[in-house]
């Protein structure tokens, strides 16, 4: 990011990490914090000052990843001919409330629970925090096949 070169956060490897972006977030943000602040502890100095914020790591997350992927024309940010890919999160919630910095409570506070609402390209997937158009019991029921099928072949 000093250099201006464009970041983003993912998960390659599910099994092994959580695949939420939240915890991404709060991880990439505290471990950028604790490498800046060695690095002073090393030369006998403090932190006097924060260099990387919150709101750095939700911009990796939002357009640094569109920008990863070639994607940022048409996503990353709300703007005038993007694609409306948008979540909302219920700052409601008594483990967000109350906020005093939005950007803040999504990055170090916010999990996937606190999504009430998710819009991908103009179209409402969740509401209310629930899934629409998804038979979840079927897909639940696929993926415990999935990984039975894939611990038998191990054996």
């Amino acid at each position: 990011m000093k250099y201006g070169i464009a970041c983003g956060l993912g998960v390659d490897v599910v099994s092994a990490t959580s695949g939420s972006l939240f915890d991404q977030m709060k991880v990439a943000l505290q471990a950028e914090r604790a490498i800046q602040n060695e690095r002073l502890y090393q030369s006998g100095s403090m932190p006097e000052k924060l260099t990387i914020h919150d709101s750095d790591i939700l911009k990796v997350a939002t357009i640094g990843g569109a920008k990863t992927l070639g994607l940022d024309r048409t996503t990353g940010s709300l703007e005038v001919g993007k694609q409306a890919d948008l979540i909302l999160i219920d700052i409601k919630n008594i483990s967000l409330s109350p906020s005093i910095n939005p950007v803040s409570s999504v990055v170090l506070y916010a999990n996937e629970n606190h999504v009430d609402t998710v819009m991908i390209a103009g179209k409402i997937l969740k509401r209310q925090g629930k899934l629409l158009d998804a038979n979840l019991e079927n897909l639940i029921e696929r993926a415990h096949r999935s990984i039975e099928r894939i611990l038998k072949e191990r054996r």
